[in-house]
């Protein structure tokens, strides 16, 4: 009996063993990402929101004629998918002074006079979680509040 046959025998299988092994684990490593390279996708991308609401009341130039203060009734058209409006109204074109105020067509509100005319304009946008922002702000309208008594001279506009 040859006593270094079977050693041999059994080292050439280990070593069969181990470069199987070795290259399994080196195949998975190479398969694998460095997590440094790892990047998440993040959120879905949201769509871009649609074109503005459109501005129905008061009509452009509109008159209301009051004493101290005057309900003001704003209304739009609706904008599909939106889940709330903001509406501004201020004296100034800018908006320079302006808050947005939550709203849904159509809504009321209470605006002073300041004699002898007071000018106001008003936009509108809408906003829904799923777009990236507002829609632009509709165009502005323009309306007066005017003094109710008629003896009054009102500027020219």
């Amino acid at each position: 009996m040859k006593t270094g046959e079977p050693v041999r025998k059994h080292e050439k299988g280990r070593l069969i063993v181990s470069v199987v092994l070795l290259l399994i684990s080196f195949s998975v490593l190479i398969s694998c990402m460095d997590p440094g390279d790892y990047e998440p996708e993040g959120p879905p991308e949201k769509p871009e929101p649609p074109g503005p609401p459109v501005m129905l009341t008061p009509t452009q130039d509109a008159e209301f004629h009051c004493r101290e203060y005057a309900w003001v009734q704003f209304d739009w058209t609706p904008v599909e998918g939106a889940q709330d409006y903001e509406i501004q109204y201020d004296t100034s074109a800018s908006f320079t002074y302006a808050f947005p105020y939550p709203a849904y067509p159509p809504a009321s509100f209470s605006l002073i006079f300041y004699a002898p005319m007071t000018t106001y304009y008003a936009r509108v946008r809408a906003y829904s979680s799923a777009w990236t922002w507002y829609t632009e702000w509709s165009d502005p309208r323009r309306f007066y509040l005017l003094p109710s008594s008629g003896d009054t001279i009102f500027p020219t506009r």
